[in-house]
């Protein structure tokens, strides 16, 4: 007889054990997310007590993969600190507002009879007025003058003016723009000898003129510039400054004209571009404060000694402004020099004042191939003479010469080696030694020097002294001299070096 296992209705049995309860169906691939604290347990199944951390799993249902047909489980161990079921999404970052100027440059223009443009200045320069929010941007305006500029920054004037009285041309033209009559700065720079540009800067502080003039200069520098890319890199608010003044921020160094397109063009951006196409226009920049009242147009406000309410006073004052009423006092700084260029220093004095000299050389001397069948006396001119010439010499020199031109011949000698007779020969009229450039024009047997210790500055004095040379010679062959009606200050040196030869040879 075949013992039967009891039942559960039957007396001698185990105890009856209930089934577990069965959780309701869920839709193929739902997920249950399911934890206790202290055991492991699935669909209220108890089991060992384990440590005491909080464990979090998730089911899958319906989803069944690999040996045993186990359900798909995700086990991840959560932090008290954290929500069950992960750590909640970060909050998303408020979108960065875009830093709109509260000043732009004003593009003032002065007449043709202007100091400036008679100096080779353009008609139209920058005019910018400091203001204490972008106080960042001002004080960064060396670094971004020198990026822009280079080693032509070294070539920058910088004049103050109070009273507007200095420049009355420049004055004119701020009041024409509708600028405060606050004391301003003129800054100049010479990129090339005929690459030259003028700023001017309005502010009350000293320190902050001088900044805001270097940053207008910079804004006047990047008007012409290829490529403002790296510099707006560099200097965060400077693109929207460029943009408030009118300045095209983009890189205008395009493709060739010849260049081969390889492909068909693809319209990237096309959404882009028409989703700021119908962005609305920015707003406006506010109007400069209004002239205090009591004030009178020639007269300039913010001074310590007419508007100053002692400790409430919101102006920023120097010391050069600590001065009696109509009393002038002068700052220590460069004067306002528009003939200085590019990097170079002044050079010593080469002769009798800065004019042109002649030296002759010694018939005893072995003369160098270079010099025979020249003559012996030769013109001098130093760098501080090209200097103030403040003219093309190069046009000069095509309009006396025309293909001749080409047939000019220039040696560098900064060691007296090559040329020594012509060193010693500058030895006696100079009172020290300067490196030197000789110039050679074979089609009319001239020769020339330019003296000075930089060498591009150097070449240009000896390009100056062979057209002056020529210019003189035409004179007394022809009895008829070139036309430099355009060019005052060479005429002028053509006539006192006309004087000096015939003092040299009499």
């Amino acid at each position: 007889m075949t013992a039967s296992r009891p039942g559960p209705s039957s007396a001698g049995g185990a105890p009856h054990r209930p089934k577990p309860t069965q959780s309701p169906a869920l839709p193929r691939g739902a997920w249950r997310e399911n934890g206790a604290h202290g055991t492991n347990g699935i669909n209220g199944m108890t089991g060992v007590a384990a440590s005491p951390v909080q464990i979090s799993f998730r089911v899958r249902a319906g989803g069944f993969q690999g040996f045993g047909g186990m359900p798909q489980l995700a086990l991840t161990a959560a932090k008290p600190w954290m929500p069950l079921g992960g750590p909640s999404p970060m909050p998303m970052m408020e979108p960065v507002e875009m830093v709109v100027p509260q000043t732009k440059a004003e593009w003032i223009e002065v007449d043709d009879s202007s100091e400036l443009v008679q100096h080779g200045f353009p008609s139209v320069g920058a005019a910018l007025m400091h203001h204490s929010t972008m106080q960042d941007l001002f004080s960064s305006a060396s670094y971004i003058l020198y990026e822009l500029a280079g080693e032509a920054m070294s070539s920058m004037t910088l004049t103050h003016d109070w009273e507007w009285n200095e420049y009355p041309y420049i004055a004119e033209a701020l009041r024409r723009a509708g600028a405060v009559e606050y004391p301003y700065a003129l800054a100049t720079i010479t990129l090339a000898p005929n690459k030259r540009k003028w700023a001017v800067g309005l502010a009350t502080n000293g320190k902050h003129r001088q900044q805001t003039v270097k940053l207008s200069l910079a804004l006047a520098l990047a008007a012409d510039a290829d490529s403002l890319q790296e510099v707006i890199r560099n200097h965060p608010g400077f693109r929207e400054l460029c943009e408030a003044s009118g300045i095209f921020t983009g890189d205008a160094r395009g493709p060739p004209a010849d260049a081969v397109l390889l492909g068909p063009p693809r319209n990237f951006g096309r959404k882009r571009r028409r989703k700021w196409d119908d962005a609305p226009p920015p707003r406006m920049l506010p109007a400069p404060p209004p002239r205090p009242e009591g004030v009178e147009a020639p007269r300039s406000c913010g001074y310590k000694t007419e508007l100053c309410r002692g400790d409430a006073c919101p102006f920023a004052h120097g010391e050069e402004e600590l001065r009696a009423p109509g009393e002038v006092k002068q700052e220590h700084v460069e004067a306002f020099k528009p003939a200085q260029i590019s990097n170079g220093h002044a050079a010593a004095d080469p002769g009798p004042g800065d004019e042109c000299f002649w030296i002759e050389l010694e018939p005893s001397e072995a003369l160098p191939k270079e010099l025979e069948g020249l003559p012996m006396e030769a013109l001098v001119c130093s760098t501080n003479n090209y200097k103030r010439s403040t003219c093309s010499v190069d046009n000069i020199l095509s309009g006396i010469l025309g293909d001749e031109v080409k047939e000019l011949r220039f040696i560098d000698d900064s060691e007296w080696k090559n040329l020594p007779t012509v060193g010693a020969a500058l030895k006696k009229r100079m009172a020290k030694e300067e490196c030197f450039t000789a110039a050679f024009c074979p089609t009319r047997s001239l020769w020339a020097v330019g003296v000075g210790m930089k060498g591009q500055t150097r070449w240009r004095a000896a390009r100056l002294a062979i057209c002056v040379a020529v210019a003189l010679q035409q004179e007394e062959i022809l009895e008829e001299p070139p036309d430099l009606s355009d060019y005052p200050n060479v005429l002028q040196m053509v006539k006192q070096a006309g004087e000096e030869k015939k003092k040299m040879l009499n």
